[in-house]
């Protein structure tokens, strides 16, 4: 489900107005790895070194954080996240508190 955040009268659009929030609607749908290394798809990070090992905590936190900024798709967040990863390690993920619910 694709969340866009509305603009307000006499507010000034900002990129989070552009860019949509992706949700899945069930945890069961996301069924992305849990281990190993992964390479994340130029569109979901396009930086020199898109490989996160999912043995790193770091490496976990840094991922799933692109997914999530980055995602325009049902598809991205069903296809690389995890559910079991994502319920782990929710309560220390940093994210802006328009991308979080709870």
């Amino acid at each position: 489900m694709l969340i866009l955040e509305e603009l307000q009268p006499g507010q000034t659009p900002t990129r989070r107005h552009a860019m949509p929030i992706v949700v899945p609607d069930s945890l069961d749908l996301l069924r992305g790895p849990a281990e190993g290394a992964v390479t994340l798809p130029i569109w979901l990070d396009w930086g020199p070194d898109p490989v996160y090992d999912l043995s790193r905590e770091d490496d976990i936190h840094t991922m799933y954080r692109a997914v999530i900024f980055e995602a325009t798709a049902d598809a991205d967040v069903n296809e690389w996240l995890n559910a079991g990863l994502l319920k782990r390690i929710w309560p220390d993920l940093v994210l802006p508190a328009r991308h979080r619910r709870e």
